[in-house]
């Protein structure tokens, strides 16, 4: 199975998105420790982390895809993609609203259990369609 254009276009979002976390991992490891306090370096970490592995588990999703391992549907993948994208940007947001000028990001953090859900009902969707075709 060839992926659409759609498709190809948020397989390389998910590649650059892995690959900007590692570059983010470095930043913070090195330059942000310097700027913010050790609670907002956690939270742009978490950020991070939750950046990389679901980049990561998509791009999984895609091969399974391709394969024709597993029929899954766009939606699915597009729910956990936005998901991901929602809960790291606001962590990431959050993670800079001590510094000055930027308290009002603080309230970015209000978004983040929306995306937390939606990765999470996306897996569990995932899980409910292979638990489905295991049973075939």
């Amino acid at each position: 199975m060839v992926l659409n254009f759609k498709e190809q276009r948020k397989l390389s979002v998910c590649f650059f998105l892995f690959a900007l976390s590692i570059i983010l991992g470095a930043l913070a490891s090195h330059a942000l420790k310097d700027f913010l306090s050790e609670e907002r370096l956690v939270i742009f970490n978490k950020a991070n982390y939750y950046l990389g592995i679901q980049s990561l588990a998509i791009i999984v999703l895609f091969v399974y895809k391709t394969m024709k391992l597993f029929l899954l549907d766009n939606h699915i993948i597009s729910i956990i993609f936005w998901g991901m994208v929602l809960f790291s940007l606001s962590l990431y947001l959050t993670s800079f609203s001590e510094l000055d000028g930027l308290e009002f990001l603080k309230h970015a953090s209000k978004t983040a259990p929306i995306g937390g859900v939606l990765m999470i009902v996306g897996w569990l969707w995932v899980a409910i369609k292979f638990w489905r075709k295991s049973k075939l």
